[in-house]
C-alpha cells in the first residue's frame, strides 16, 4: 500500500488500478516543521525551493503549511511562496512543539475532510482558520492557560 501511495504523489496520476488516486481524493498537503536552518542547504538555494513550492501549489494545487522557530515566519514562508495564512511562528520548547505538531494534524485532517466533503462545522473552521490562529489555540491548551 505505501508504494502505491508513494507513486500516486509522486506521479499525479488521477487514477490507481481504476480507481481515484490518493491524491486525487485527498490533495496533498505539505507540513515544514523548522528550527530557522532551512537555508543552510548546499544543494538547493532559497530561489529553486520557492519555484518548487509555486509550481506544486499552482499546478498541482498542493497545500503548504509551515512553522518556523526562531525566526519570522510569515515573512520566511513568503520567500518560499507558501501563504501568510498558512504560516506561523511557534515557540522551540517541549510545549511549543506539542501545539506546533497538534496545530499541524488539525489543519491537514480539515483539509483532508474537507477535500472529500465530510468535514464536520469545526472542521470546516479549522480549514479555513489561519495556521497562526490554530497554533495559537493549541499553546494555550498545552500550557494550561
Amino acid at each position: 500500500v505505501g508504494s502505491l501511495y508513494h507513486d500516486d504523489v509522486m506521479d499525479e496520476a488521477d487514477l490507481r488500478r481504476g480507481s481515484d488516486s490518493a491524491n486525487a481524493r485527498w490533495g496533498n498537503t505539505v507540513a515544514i516543521l523548522t528550527d530557522g536552518l532551512e537555508n543552510a542547504s548546499h544543494r538547493y538555494t532559497w530561489k529553486d525551493i520557492s519555484a518548487r513550492i509555486k509550481l506544486q501549489s499552482e499546478i498541482y494545487k498542493w497545500t503548504f503549511l509551515f512553522l518556523g522557530a526562531n525566526q519570522d515566519a510569515i515573512a520566511t514562508a513568503a520567500q518560499l511562496n507558501i501563504s501568510a495564512g498558512n504560516a506561523a511562528s511557534y515557540v522551540a520548547d517541549a510545549s511549543g512543539s506539542r501545539a506546533a505538531h497538534a496545530a499541524f494534524s488539525r489543519k491537514a485532517s480539515a483539509l483532508r475532510k474537507q477535500t472529500i466533503g465530510s468535514a464536520s462545522v469545526a472542521e470546516e473552521r479549522d480549514a479555513a482558520a489561519p495556521m497562526a490562529d490554530l497554533l495559537a489555540e493549541e499553546d494555550r491548551t498545552e500550557r494550561g492557560a
